[in-house]
């Protein structure tokens, strides 16, 4: 898509889908590639596409591609420098009367960067509030990975039959037929993993963490499967 898109060809599609399809694309891209294992380069392309949406200037393809598109950041665990993305495509939401973004988007992002920090109650009840909008509205969409943030949450204030619930309920819509939004998959397995090694079930957490490497690997997912095999073996240097 990228090589066949033009500006002067393309850019008034952002008028009638209200997103540019190189910002939707570049958005993708940075995702897909941090997890097959390049962060560097899905820094570059992130940068590149908050570029070309500022660019382009449409108020809802920019403050999209700043507050949805900073999963990178979220991946690397820089929530500071999800924070600067999310206010500015907060505010633009808001001076534009998008409350998909403001009631959303924005704040699913916020809440998952203020548990990053560790202000994990502020963080956590803006991530349910926006879900439960976005759920009522009929979004299924991403929800895994929402869930999955929660689980980790509720795991941080020490409500881990809360999170355990929350993150079987991640993966149950990951695996139910017909679904298969797996790109979070890998991840949500090693959770779950993490989650049961904390109530002291160490052959179920190690069963988890072998499921998360198995779906890495099929995936080629480098940077799941890295994260997992560090969790895995931080276990094993535990039992001694």
């Amino acid at each position: 898509m990228l090589a066949l898109y033009s500006e002067e060809r393309h850019g008034h599609l952002v008028g009638i889908l209200n997103h540019d399809p190189k910002t939707f694309c570049l958005r993708f891209s940075a995702q897909a590639t941090w997890i097959v294992g390049y962060p560097e380069q899905a820094l570059r392309i992130s940068d590149a596409k908050d570029a070309h949406a500022r660019r382009r200037g449409h108020p809802f393809d920019l403050s999209w591609a700043l507050t949805l598109g900073v999963e990178v950041f979220d991946y690397l665990r820089e929530p500071d420098e999800m924070l600067k993305r999310i206010e500015e495509g907060d505010r633009l939401g808001r001076e534009n009367s998008l409350p998909f973004v403001t009631e959303v988007l924005a704040p699913q992002n916020l809440g998952t960067a203020l548990i990053r920090k560790g202000q994990t109650a502020e963080g956590m009840a803006l991530v349910e509030g926006s879900l439960a909008v976005w759920e009522t509205g009929g979004g299924r969409v991403a929800n895994p990975y929402w869930k999955s943030v929660l689980a980790e949450g509720m795991a941080q204030v020490g409500n881990l039959s809360g999170a355990l619930q929350l993150i079987d309920e991640a993966i149950a819509q990951v695996e139910r037929p017909g679904w298969e939004e797996r790109h979070y998959y890998a991840e949500a397995l090693r959770i779950k993993g993490w989650l049961i090694s904390l109530k002291g079930d160490f052959e179920s957490a190690e069963r988890c963490y072998i499921a998360s490497l198995d779906w890495a690997r099929t995936q080629q997912a480098k940077c799941w499967e890295l994260r997992t095999a560090t969790s895995w073996a931080r276990l094993m240097r535990d039992r001694g």
